[in-house]
């Protein structure tokens, strides 16, 4: 077998691998990665154990010339779709441990302030903008949800489906709001409390008794 070398991206383009990552429509959830701290084998500590081909993958995260022993074509193509896919995965994880820090949590405030990871249904909340949450710091368990924090629940979002909650971890919001205790919102002013007409125990209670 020979080594066949492969730019991870093209020499001719301006814009990194993480860039165009983050630059696609369905990643704006995503803010950029400084390639400093990815370069602080700290910060990337007990990562190898969740994804194949570390080293290869964080080349590609990197711009760095990927090294492909494989002669045949096809299984090259293959391998390099596999690496592909396993670097996605990396920089989740280690997107999710940068944005803990000061220099993403300032990316992803301007982001919460744009308004870019929607809003809360709920009524009473007025619109409130929310922040992603992952439901395990594991990849691979849940995809990602929103925290509402003025009603301080959680919720779905099919159109995220497809992303890991473990690329925002289980703590972002918690320590999003006490980095910056002035972008929390006030609680609901009203809450939803059903009611029952006066009449309808009374109205149960005879169509019981008297089925039809």
């Amino acid at each position: 077998m020979s080594g066949t070398p492969i730019p991870s991206s093209s020499p001719e383009s301006e814009i990194s691998w993480i860039e165009a990552f983050c630059a696609q429509e369905h990643h704006k959830f995503f803010c950029e990665v400084s390639k400093a701290f990815m370069l602080d084998p700290l910060n990337l500590a007990g990562l190898p154990r969740y994804v194949r081909h570390f080293k290869e993958a964080l080349n590609v995260i990197e711009d760095n010339t990927l090294l492909i022993k494989i002669d045949d074509p096809n299984e090259r193509v293959q391998a390099i779709a596999k690496i592909g896919k396993y670097a996605k995965t990396l920089y989740g994880l280690i997107h999710a441990r940068y944005i803990l820090t000061e220099p993403g949590i300032d990316q992803m405030c301007e982001k919460f302030r744009r308004g870019d990871f929607g809003y809360c249904p709920r009524f009473y909340c007025k619109f409130q903008k929310v922040l992603p949450i992952g439901l395990s710091d594991d990849p691979g368990k849940d995809s990602v949800k929103l925290y509402c924090p003025k009603c301080m629940e959680v919720f779905n979002i099919e159109r995220y489906k497809h992303i890991d909650g473990a690329f925002f971890g289980t703590r972002f919001p918690h320590v999003f709001f006490m980095v910056l205790p002035d972008q929390r919102p006030p609680p609901p002013r009203k809450k939803y409390i059903p009611s029952m007409h006066p009449c309808a125990y009374e109205l149960q209670t005879n169509g019981a008794t008297n089925p039809s």
